[in-house]
């Protein structure tokens, strides 16, 4: 057995990964205004940050317009 470490490489999830993962989002969804983005979820490198990111703030947004839609006039 050889191990290879290269200083600088794009981190790997472990093993079990996409299992924890939908556990994690599964448990996320019964907390209403609460979401989950970054290299710990769904892909370490910069362009899927952003991904996520722009994901999220689109969902926020929806949601946030949703709430203000319901919201009783005063």
């Amino acid at each position: 057995l050889r191990v290879q470490f290269w200083p600088g490489g794009t981190p790997l999830y472990q093993v079990g990964h996409k299992t924890w993962l939908q556990s994690v989002v599964a448990a996320s969804l019964t907390t209403p205004g609460l979401w989950l983005a970054g290299a710990a979820y769904d892909g370490v490198g910069i362009p899927d940050c952003i991904r996520q990111a722009r994901t999220t703030a689109a969902q926020i947004a929806l949601y946030l317009s949703e709430l203000d839609q319901n919201k009783p006039n005063m």
